[in-house]
């Protein structure tokens, strides 16, 4: 059980800009503070996705589908937002205990290795309605 506002949550919707002045302390969740590219909340990988969108508020957007096996991450570019999608998230062969209980071990990937993958998408008008 995540809390409405934790970033792991399997459900819920971000806005890029947590709308807050900027002040110290911060009196804001720290999955509100903001960032160049977004708030931690908006920019964090969302994990084991069946489904994602990145839109306008109630306006037009774009839809991922998945068998929960993607992770989706978006962030604020200088002129753009960009959406990632990955089949896998992270790790390490170091073995950084909690990373890689977390995470998991990684995928190395060498020179010449080919990285193959399916994502369907689809144009959505208001693709962040409920």
């Amino acid at each position: 059980m995540y809390p409405q506002d934790h970033i792991g949550r399997p459900l819920g919707e971000a806005r890029a800009f947590a709308g807050h002045s900027d002040q110290l302390p911060p009196r804001w969740p720290w999955s509100l503070d903001n960032s160049p590219m977004g708030c931690n909340d908006f920019r964090s990988t969302k994990r084991h996705i069946r489904w994602a969108s990145l839109s306008y508020p109630h306006g037009p957007g774009i839809w991922a589908e998945s068998d929960g096996a993607q992770h989706v991450r978006a962030e604020v570019q200088s002129d753009r937002i960009a959406f990632h999608i990955n089949d896998w998230f992270g790790g390490t062969h170091v073995g950084w205990g909690e990373w890689t209980s977390n995470y998991g071990e990684g995928k190395p990937i060498a020179p010449g290795d080919t990285i193959k993958s399916t994502v369907r998408l689809r144009l959505a008008h208001n693709a962040g309605a409920k």
